[in-house]
């Protein structure tokens, strides 16, 4: 209401209208306008109006959650009915859209039932109104929940540390980490994100969280771990806290989903002799020898049964080639470190909420108490670090994870874009969705952003534009396995040193990479008993010390059947619990040597000098066993290229790759093999003289369209603004000809299986190369429609075919975007349907609606009016 004033110097009294209101407290705003409409002076007062005519709304369902899929329904009980009344409802977001409304005659109970058309936010309100004529008699407000379900885990996401606000949800922000569990403050900072519709994630689960610290070294004066993961005691004090803080904190309602074990987190070298760890340890002995005379022919020992057993720590180790007393606890230890941290939790939040994704903050590559394929059985929420790990998580994670890496830690006063962009873009390639934004170096004490935080909102924005979406939704097809063995890198800590084995993986990839081949780990546990799928052409055993009789076995199988099997150094040289031995059965695919595993250089004719695995045996030998070969190159490619990790706990990475000529070298004796093999190549990077180019040139496939991504590393050292000039021009020849697109660009490039590029360290650039060419994007739609009512748009790529992404981005009248009806859809063929609401109280006059082929970039625009 405006009301004119004629004001003198002074003192003023001013006497407020009559307000037209029901029963209830209210609180008014007041503003002081000038004569130009700026505000003078600002202020509000409470009032209080006496209830005439009170009601009661009741809800079907009790705890006034509402799923997505379900209609509202509640009653209003009206003691008494005003002749001539009627009862009116509205459904309100926290947005202020109405997005329900119906009015019925008022009777003394009043039944509604009301749909709730998309988009909609988690939390809405109900306002309920007796009206007689033009005038409110009674009103009420009751806020209720509409979870949002399964997420879809091909969308982008962000996540910052600390809590999101309405500035970092605009600039691309989704969910904020918060306090733990036990913290008082934590259900506080719940409803307040959720009241801006982002996503709460809290950070910590109790003892885990604060004591896992310790354990960072070997603790051997204390052999028993507290907390202690298979401890019953433990877990139970833990379900009933978990039980009581879900009802304080009111979990379901609120529709916390995403929850963290806490932050870097390590079982370290600790071992647990606690009564319960050994039980279970003892009980898997049993499974895996079946008798103790078994046991002790392979750990050297004479126990005298099962429950005698006790298993030994590093330090105690008297013989090199025998780690099993060892390693056997070692492998036990992390299937207890990945049930007891991430498992138990998981299940026994999902007890409390829905959709639970649980797992751990600040992580580290493969070492004690991380086996990556036991923790991903468990693990559907990470915020990485960087090194081999990346892969691991995505490999055997599979696409139903929320998981990226942490970045941006940037300074405050420099210029970071390449370095913000890159952990994004490079992490989608490798199958990131998430991206974990650390915000301290990015914001100012006022809360408003720095210009790295600029940065990292258009790198979000863009990607949230259906690039992430198309490039998830694709598969990739690799031919080519490696495996990954725990067995060996605690075998490689007792000989070659753990970061052998890690650098081992990390080179394996990249130069797999650096060839353009794709690639997939899979576990000793998948190899052990299912074998080599067959979709694998090649199969790399990187620094592969141990094998088990079961692994070697599917191992000949994979080769007899026609597969090439690859080892660079000392293949299952021990057994699978870390026992130095002859395998007879792996004999027949490799030399044998029973020389101790000591790499040294050497100069090797036609190759240079380079670091063989094992000095007594040659260089570069392959065996046809059966319709494949075997191949035991016998050097260490450690160095080919690897990643380092700094900060605190591994926030902070580079790059370290050896010189070029090694490289090309190892680079030159796989290539060999992979092309006999008959290994599928989609795509070959050039530079101007013909060579090949080093970078990440990955393909993935949509029925019969394929995106192709291409990057160079920037090996953690980005500073400035990126500076295309010094982009380095490459030729891009693929393997099938296709309609080729510049899907960052939007600009085509004919139809070709070779077109030029230009390649700048941590810029990505995506290709989309489709079957048929897109012809143009058309909207069919109503010109017009109510308040109220829900648009079909009909949106067609005409030519194109299989499935395609679209991006829809909606204006209002006043040109202003509308966020909440942003979003991308996936499609099975080159047509889809897009279906929202405009509210009862959206801005009448003529709406704009964008649809973009994300593609190709080809639009449509379809211009409606709201009446």
């Amino acid at each position: 209401m405006l009301l004119p004033l004629k004001l003198a110097a002074g003192q003023n009294t001013v006497k407020m209208p009559e307000f037209q209101l029901p029963g209830g407290t209210f609180i008014a705003e007041v503003r002081l306008l000038d004569d130009k409409g700026n505000v003078t002076d600002a202020g509000a007062f409470r009032f209080d109006r006496a209830e005439t005519l009170p009601f009661t709304v009741k809800f079907v369902s009790a705890d006034r959650i509402v799923p997505r899929n379900k209609a509202l329904e509640f009653k209003v009980l009206l003691p008494s009915v005003p002749a001539g009344a009627q009862v009116e409802a509205l459904v309100e977001d926290i947005d202020g859209r109405v997005i329900a409304r119906k009015q019925v005659p008022g009777a003394k109970v009043n039944s509604f039932r009301m749909d709730l058309p998309a988009p909609r936010t988690l939390l809405n309100n109900l306002i309920v109104r007796v009206k007689k004529d033009s005038s409110v008699l009674a009103e009420s407000l009751t806020e209720f929940s509409s979870p949002v379900g399964k997420p879809d885990f091909e969308e982008f996401y962000a996540m910052v540390w600390g809590n999101s606000s309405a500035l970092k949800k605009a600039m691309g922000i989704d969910a904020g980490t918060l306090g733990g569990m036990d913290w008082g403050n934590t259900g506080v900072y719940i409803r307040d994100m959720r009241l801006l519709d982002a996503d709460p994630s809290p950070m910590g689960m109790y003892k885990y969280s604060t004591t896992s610290r310790l354990y960072r070294g070997d603790r051997k004066s204390d052999p028993v771990r507290n907390p202690c993961f298979s401890d019953p005691a433990f877990h139970q004090e833990n379900a009933k806290r978990l039980a009581d803080r879900s009802k304080i904190l009111n979990l379901r309602y609120y529709d916390v989903q995403n929850f963290w074990s806490g932050d870097e987190q390590y079982l370290g070298a600790s071992v647990c002799y606690s009564p319960h760890c050994l039980k279970l340890f003892r009980e898997e002995l049993k499974k895996a020898y079946g008798t103790v005379e078994a046991l002790n022919k392979e750990w050297g020992t004479t126990f005298g049964s099962f429950d005698k057993v006790v298993p030994q720590q590093q330090n105690e180790l008297k013989d090199p080639n025998n780690l099993s007393p060892w390693l056997d606890h070692k492998l036990f230890m992390a299937k207890v470190y990945a049930d007891g941290q991430f498992g138990w939790f998981a299940r026994e939040l999902a007890k409390h909420t829905s959709h639970v994704k649980f797992g751990p903050s600040g992580t580290a590559n493969p070492g004690l108490g991380y086996d990556w394929y036991q923790m991903m059985k468990h693990c559907k929420l990470l915020s990485y670090y960087s090194g081999i790990q990346v892969k691991l998580i995505h490999d055997f994670g599979g696409k139903e994870i929320r998981a990226g890496r942490w970045g941006c830690y940037t300074h405050a006063h420099i210029d970071q874009e390449p370095y913000v962009y890159e952990p994004m873009w490079e992490g989608l390639i490798r199958g990131s969705n998430m991206a974990a934004v650390w915000p301290p170096t990015m914001v100012n004490g006022d809360g408003s952003p720095l210009r790295n935080f600029f940065h990292a909102s258009r790198s979000l924005m863009e990607l949230k534009r259906g690039i992430a979406k198309l490039w998830l939704s694709a598969e990739s097809r690799p031919e080519i396995a490696l495996l990954y063995s725990q067995s060996s890198l605690y075998c490689a800590m007792n000989s070659l040193g753990s970061a052998e084995w890690n650098n081992s993986l990390s080179s394996w990839v990249k130069l797999l990479e650096d060839l353009k081949y794709d690639c997939r780990f899979i576990s000793y546990e998948q190899l052990a008993q299912k074998g080599v799928p067959p979709q694998y052409k090649v199969m790399i055993l990187p620094c592969s010390l141990s094998l088990s009789p079961a692994e070697t076995a599917q191992l000949v199988e994979f080769v007899k059947r026609g597969g090439t099997l690859i080892a660079d150094l000392a293949p299952g040289r021990f057994d699978g619990h870390g026992k130095r031995w002859n395998n007879p059965a792996l004999a027949e695919l490799f030399p044998a040597s029973s020389a101790p595993i000591k790499p040294d250089f050497k100069d090797i004719p036609g190759i240079g000098r380079m670091k063989a695995g094992e000095p007594g045996l040659p260089v570069d030998t392959f065996r046809q066993v059966g319709k494949g070969r075997a191949v035991l190159l016998n050097l260490a490619f450690g160095q080919y290229h690897f990643i380092k990790l700094g900060g605190t706990g591994g926030e902070l990475s580079t790059a370290v790759s050896a010189d070029a000529k090694f490289q090309q070298t190892c680079r030159d004796l796989t290539r060999k093999y992979l092309v006999q093999a008959g290994v599928r190549q989609d795509v070959r990077v050039l530079d101007a003289k013909g060579r090949e180019f080093p970078c990440i040139g990955t393909m993935r496939f949509d029925g019969p369209n394929r995106i192709l991504a291409l990057h160079v590393n920037g090996g953690g050292k980005n500073v400035g603004r990126f500076d295309f000039a010094k982009s380095v021009p490459v030729t891009v020849k693929l393997a099938q000809e296709g309609h080729v697109y510049d899907v960052r660009q939007g600009k085509y490039l004919g139809f070709t299986d070779t077109f030029k590029s230009a390649l700048l360290p941590a810029w990505s650039r995506i290709y989309a190369v489709q079957s048929k060419a897109t012809k143009a994007v058309r909207i069919s739609a109503v010109p017009a429609l109510e308040a109220g009512q829900v648009l079909e748009l009909a949106v067609t790529a005409e030519g194109a075919e299989g499935p395609q992404v679209f991006h829809l981005e909606v204006t209002d009248p006043a040109g202003k975007r509308q966020a909440v009806y942003a979003k991308n859809c996936r499609a099975e063929g080159p047509s889809a349907k897009i279906r929202f609401q405009l509210p009862f109280n959206a801005p009448r006059g003529n709406w704009r609606a964008e649809a973009t082929q994300v593609s190709t970039g080809l639009k449509a625009v379809h211009t409606f009016a709201v009446k």
